[in-house]
């Protein structure tokens, strides 16, 4: 499948949304009971992914359709220019395992955030604490309980 990653555009913000709600409602719900997934699900709206993309770098991926297919974010952490933390990424629940997580990735390591920051954070669902460990990301200060949002809380020291 061929594909292009570029940076998001205001008009991808509905997809991204529905993207992101599909993932918590058909796959992080293998984790987490469906009352919590459905309300996380009704937080992640168009004006919020816009706003989101107001201050992080936000990437898609699209297919040659321009159908949105996976899409990640990497934004300073509390505004750190040394640290960072990804805030989202997804991939459409039917091209799971097709790489393009992967591909997303290795986008957010190119980004200029990424590249200046000493310390990158990430607040995992349970589910893709597998998909980050392939990348180095270990468990903050050790601990491998959820914190109160329901986040596994990973990190790498680059």
């Amino acid at each position: 499948m061929r594909i292009e990653i570029r940076p998001f555009k205001p008009q991808d913000a509905t997809a991204i949304a529905a993207l992101i709600t599909d993932n918590l409602l058909h796959i992080n719900v293998r984790d987490y009971d469906l009352a919590t997934m459905q309300s996380m699900a009704a937080q992640y709206t168009p004006a919020t992914v816009q706003q989101m993309a107001s201050y992080a770098h936000t990437y898609v991926a699209v297919d040659a359709t321009g159908q949105l297919l996976a899409t990640g974010s990497i934004a300073n952490y509390w505004n750190v220019s040394h640290e960072a933390i990804l805030l989202c990424v997804f991939v459409q629940p039917a091209l799971q395992h097709q790489h393009l997580g992967q591909q997303i990735m290795q986008q957010l390591m190119i980004d200029p955030i990424y590249q200046r920051s000493k310390r990158i954070e990430i607040p995992a669902s349970k589910t893709a604490v597998p998909f980050y460990q392939k990348f180095g990301f270990t468990f903050k200060d050790g601990q491998r309980a959820l914190d109160d949002e329901g986040h596994v809380r990973l990190e790498l020291f680059r």
